[in-house]
């Protein structure tokens, strides 16, 4: 007996299939993208990878703090917000961003050249009309949902488009349309974090962090390294910075937790209050610890007037 559909059947059945897509776009246009999953937007292998959570920082004074200097922030970038009637002071929640200096790195479409890149997923409230009229006033152009235009310096370019309503993935490099190397569903996912700033360093940036903060210098000898920043329970002046780090060897993480154990002994007999941290210890090739940092120390951290840690 074969089976034939009435057309009111059939008309019911299209009827639910394109309900089910609206719901499934409204429900992506409206989950808050966590973490895990702006990261895993982003281009993650040998880069220096970032996550900000901003509305966090900014309800604890952090945010403003930092926004008192502009040394750290990439130059297209600052002129980007400054210039486009975007206040990342209020209008940003949550930022994840991947750093490449091009070293050891071939990318796609143009072999045996590398690149340095930024590529950061915003989110927070945008006003897209006045971004791509933005764009355009630059010597930009949009086409569809991407912009372009020329970066402050010869040979840079920078390109944006909306991921989400409140989700704009943004990029600085070479490439004209380097923001297509950003997107859903293209990179591995990582694991998710929940700390107020989470910071992934390569080898290759690991050295250049210990030149300039002498108390990470053991840092220099990691693959890799994992640093969180979490409050403190208890304490509404204190923060606790987490340290997550892979060696080559069981032998070299070991050394290299007594090295930064030493290193938290030093500080607490020097009689810096503002730097502490307990014992680090070592498990195969991990290495895992806690330093306390007060806000004093933060607020000379970022102002470049931290105090060098005793050497080893």
């Amino acid at each position: 007996m074969k089976i034939r559909f009435q057309p009111w059947q059939f008309a019911l059945v299209v009827m639910v299939f394109c309900a089910g897509i609206v719901a499934t776009v409204r429900w992506r246009s409206n989950h808050a993208l966590g973490p895990g999953e702006m990261l895993a937007m982003l281009p993650a292998e040998g880069s220096t990878l970032l996550y900000l959570d901003t509305a966090a920082l900014r309800a604890s004074g952090v945010l403003e703090m930092l926004a008192g200097t502009r040394s750290t922030e990439e130059p297209d970038y600052r002129r980007f917000v400054e210039e486009s009637g975007f206040d990342y002071r209020t209008d940003l929640d949550a930022v994840a961003g991947a750093f490449n200096t091009g070293q050891g790195s071939i990318w796609q479409g143009n072999a045996g050249q590398s690149k340095d890149a930024t590529y950061l997923v915003l989110r927070g409230r945008f006003q897209w009309k006045q971004l791509a009229a933005y764009a355009v006033s630059q010597g930009g152009s949009c086409q569809y949902t991407t912009c372009t235009m020329p970066g402050s310096s010869q040979g840079r370019n920078i390109s944006f488009y909306p991921l989400r309503p409140n989700v704009l993935a943004l990029a600085v490099g070479q490439e004209v349309k380097a923001v297509n190397n950003i997107g859903l569903g293209k990179h591995q996912k990582l694991e998710v974090v929940t700390a107020l700033v989470w910071l992934r360093l390569p080898a290759a940036a690991l050295g250049r962090l210990g030149s300039n903060l002498s108390w990470l210098a053991p840092l220099a000898q990691a693959q890799t390294a994992t640093l969180q920043v979490k409050p403190r329970s208890g304490s509404i002046t204190q923060v606790n910075l987490e340290l997550a780090a892979a060696c080559k060897s069981p032998e070299q993480a070991t050394q290299l937790a007594g090295q930064l154990s030493q290193m938290a002994e030093k500080l607490r007999s020097a009689g810096l209050p503002d730097l502490t941290g307990g014992q680090f210890t070592s498990q195969g090739r991990d290495v895992a610890g806690t330093w306390t940092l007060d806000r004093a120390f933060l607020e000379k951290l970022v102002g470049g007037t931290a105090p060098p840690a005793p050497a080893l």
